[in-house]
């Protein structure tokens, strides 16, 4: 089982990449071709000759750069409850389209009694702090939301 949810998150996060390069490739095409056309690494070549490019690959190159950012600002980050519980840490988010955070998951182990488990929670339940994330979800809601998703 626990394979198959690996190979699940990794289909998932190339879908991604997937989505991102379509983007890429719609808006830069001719950007491409004219200034990255010779280049070994296509996607650095973008991000070097930014500046330079036509305004719509300069949109999608930033609204990119800003997704992958905060991205990586979320993994990894520390989850607490509302009433101050350490539930554990961010593995994975997952994004719409748009670039916005549909829903985190977090790897729950200690507080949850049970070993390792990830659970998922929607991002209209997560507020992100400085240097952690809070769940709108006291302990309780969080450990009942963990036995619905084992079933």
């Amino acid at each position: 089982m626990r394979c198959q949810f690996a190979l699940y998150r990794a289909s998932r996060k190339l879908g991604t990449a997937i989505h991102r390069v379509e983007r890429i490739a719609e808006a830069c095409w001719n950007d491409i071709q004219a200034k990255c056309g010779d280049a070994e690494r296509i996607g650095q070549c973008v991000v070097d000759k930014r500046d330079t490019l036509s305004r719509p690959c300069q949109r999608v190159v930033a609204t990119l750069q800003t997704a992958a950012g905060q991205l990586a600002n979320l993994r990894g980050m520390r989850v607490f409850s509302s009433d101050n519980r350490d539930i554990g840490q961010v593995v994975d988010v997952k994004r719409g389209p748009d670039g916005q955070v549909q829903s985190i998951q977090i790897e729950a182990g200690r507080f949850l009694g049970l070993g390792t488990k990830t659970i998922e929670v929607n991002a209209d339940t997560i507020e992100q702090l400085a240097d952690r994330i809070r769940l709108r979800l006291g302990a309780e809601q969080v450990r009942s939301l963990s036995d619905r998703q084992k079933q």
